[in-house]
């Protein structure tokens, strides 16, 4: 199936300094196996989409956008209570924007990701004969603004 495949774009895993656990690569055991496949891919890890934050602000903007809008904010709002916070992390669109928007960010060289079983924690190793890249700096305010202009034109 690999050579069936051009590229993927994942949001997992964890590789900064202070590299934590995450649930997706924690829950997935087949993402060692994906990741080892030879399919280019690119990765987002938390320590990229935890940078990009939709305030209170951006959170009225999506609210105006029609049913859309409406539901995304209630959504959202649950989502504050429940932590009790008034920002959340879109973990999954700052991903997507890898691929829609890449000149929004910044992306390693070639390399591969280790994923301890069990744990959840990855790392990324440089490596030229490697396949997968993981996004190493974005600009956030312009990943934030272009998730929420995306969220309201879509209600719109």
């Amino acid at each position: 199936m690999a050579r069936w495949v051009r590229r993927l774009w994942v949001m997992g895993g964890s590789f900064g300094p202070d590299a934590e656990p995450e649930h997706n690569f924690r829950s997935d055991e087949a993402a060692q196996t994906v990741l080892n496949a030879g399919i280019p891919t690119t990765v987002t890890g938390l320590e990229i989409t935890q940078r990009v934050s939709i305030d209170s602000g951006r959170l009225e903007r999506i609210r105006a956008a029609g049913a859309l809008g409406a539901a995304l904010g209630g959504d959202i709002e649950q989502w504050w209570a429940h932590w009790n916070k008034t920002w959340n992390v879109r973990h999954d669109p700052v991903a997507v924007l890898t691929l829609t928007r890449p000149d929004l960010f910044t992306f390693s060289a070639p390399g591969r990701i280790d994923i301890t079983l069990g744990t959840g924690l990855s790392a990324f190793v440089a490596d030229p004969a490697g396949t997968v890249r993981i996004a190493t700096d974005l600009d956030t305010e312009a990943v934030a603004e272009e998730i929420t202009t995306r969220i309201v034109a879509a209600g719109g």
